[in-house]
């Protein structure tokens, strides 16, 4: 009788573990959200998920006490570089948005500064819509004036453009 309740108890245990497994069941993604980078420069955002009608809430801080250097001319002509991930490609692909023929300008990003950004929605779809999909948003900045030399890239985590 022992050797039988035994038995008993552990199909017990293991249907109750499938019960909670399957009740557990979240939501996945097929791409995996990538962390906001651990360097002088941070980038941090309003939201990890967004609609495709709202604007882009982002925040740039220099958490170092010395100055770095951004070039701007990337997405929407600001520093920030937009990117969304092309599951097709493995690959985050910049989505660019600058269509300004002036020259860049290398911009200072002083110790302790925090700068907000705002990028409205904006898709080759739709002018006034994002696509759909998974995001992030990358910062190359220098300790060199030119913006350059000694580049580094920082980027934000990921996050989700939705329909609703």
């Amino acid at each position: 009788m022992r050797h039988s309740s035994r038995i008993y108890l552990l199909v017990l245990c293991a249907l109750c573990a499938l019960a909670l497994l399957a009740g557990c069941r979240a939501e996945t993604s097929t791409v995996a959200q990538p962390t906001a980078t651990k360097t002088t420069v941070v980038i941090s955002l309003q939201n990890v998920k967004f609609m495709t009608s709202e604007p882009l809430g982002i925040l740039i801080k220099n958490t170092g006490s010395k100055t770095v250097y951004a070039v701007d001319g990337k997405a929407y002509c600001t520093i920030l570089q937009l990117q969304m991930y092309v599951s097709q490609q493995k690959n985050w692909v910049a989505v660019d948005r600058c269509h300004d023929k002036t020259p860049t300008h290398v911009l200072a990003i002083h110790g302790g500064m925090s700068e907000p950004f705002t990028l409205a929605p904006t898709s080759d779809g739709d002018p006034n819509s994002w696509a759909t999909g998974t995001y992030r948003i990358a910062l190359t900045f220098s300790p060199h004036d030119d913006g350059s030399t000694e580049a580094q890239t920082a980027y934000s985590q990921g996050f989700d453009i939705k329909s609703s």
